[in-house]
């Protein structure tokens, strides 16, 4: 099971005892894990093990549920990485929050239209979260289902949102501040948003 979920290109998995009835078996697991970059947790106390906790920062909220579920994600969960959470935008104390502990909106706009999410790219709640001050990120969610690429994304909210260069560079340098890069990497990809920026 663990072998199907890791090549379907599940993001995280988790398993109680035991994990495999052989070692070569649990062996094959992990390297399958490892090389498809899955977060992955087996055994006992897994609540209590880096793995789960890393995947628990981040968590899908606020897309088709309301924005009490983004809520919910940050004060129970402690979730700081909100996928979607378009919804938001229906609560201004939820907005308030997201500022208040400094969280993070993954955004899929293309998806979220596609999905009758927003009704229409010129009402997503991008432009007002970003507006804001919220930090956000633009992600294609499912290229295969979807068909958009992550330029796509910045393009409609250029086309659709007056999105500005600059404001297109900032939702950039935002998703590699928050990426799990080690510290040169995150500061040398942000550094080159930076050099395309004023190359114009």
């Amino acid at each position: 099971m663990v072998l199907a979920c890791a090549e379907a290109g599940v993001k995280g998995i988790s398993t109680d005892k035991p994990l495999a009835a052989v070692l070569a078996n649990a062996d094959e697991m992990v390297e399958i894990c490892r090389k498809r970059g899955v977060v992955y947790s087996g055994g006992t106390m897994q609540r209590a093990t880096h793995e789960v906790q890393e995947a628990a920062r981040r968590i899908h909220a606020g897309e088709f549920g309301p924005a009490s579920n983004v809520r919910e994600a940050i004060e129970r969960l402690k979730v700081r990485r909100i996928q979607h959470g378009v919804r938001a935008f229906e609560d201004e104390s939820v907005l308030a929050l997201i500022k208040e502990v400094d969280a993070t909106l993954d955004l899929c706009p293309i998806s979220n239209l596609k999905l009758q999410v927003v009704q229409s790219m010129g009402n997503h709640p991008i432009r007002r979260f970003f507006d804001q001050g919220i930090r956000c990120t633009l992600s294609t969610d499912d290229t295969f289902s979807f068909g958009n690429r992550l330029t796509d994304e910045y393009e409609v909210l250029a086309e659709h949102l007056a999105f500005t260069p600059a404001e297109l560079a900032q939702l950039a340098k935002n998703g590699f501040e928050v990426a799990d890069l080690d510290d040169d990497k995150r500061s040398e990809s942000v550094t080159a948003i930076e050099q395309l920026l004023a190359d114009g």
